[in-house]
């Protein structure tokens, strides 16, 4: 596991790790050759989804999004991989790695994506993060999004009314 989820290894701490990854394994056990690739991915998802621990740090639902989408990536068969983070992850997974707390990163919303041109060729990594992004696009983001975009309200234009 700490080979394929690094920064979410490094966050959880041993302990917790394997208490989480025990809860994850009495449901789901993937078989084939690649079954500890898809045990990471699949636990990945389920705690960037708060199914294994209530109450997840967004910082902690990051961290392990990306890293199962990066995990995905690396699948030959897979053309597009996208995720939408609240954290840029070339700022919170060398933190993490580090073993600086989660919380102390500032908030980026980042989109990134993977994109292989051609089946079985290179993946290429591309990220945007833009201000605005998270409250356009993740539905309870805060704060909410007031009246009007992005809270600017329209203002009738004099050229409008004759």
């Amino acid at each position: 596991m700490a080979n394929c989820l690094p920064a979410t290894t490094r966050a959880l701490g041993p302990r917790l790790l394997a208490d989480l990854f025990r809860r994850h394994a009495a449901d789901s056990w993937p078989a084939g050759p690649k079954r500890h690739r898809d045990d990471a991915i699949t636990f990945a998802g389920r705690l960037a989804r708060g199914e294994l621990l209530p109450d997840v740090p967004p910082w902690l639902a990051d961290a392990a999004a990306f890293e199962s989408a990066a995990l995905q990536a690396r699948d030959p068969s897979r053309r597009l991989v996208i995720t939408l983070l609240r954290y840029r992850p070339d700022a919170l997974i060398p933190a993490l790695l580090a073993g600086q707390p989660g919380d102390e990163v500032p908030r980026r919303p980042t989109l990134v994506a993977w994109i292989r041109w051609r089946a079985g060729g290179d993946a290429r990594f591309v990220r945007a993060s833009v201000p605005g992004l998270g409250r356009s696009l993740i539905p309870s983001w805060p704060p909410p999004v007031p009246d009007g975009v992005f809270g600017r309200r329209k203002r009738p234009s004099a050229r409008s009314h004759p």
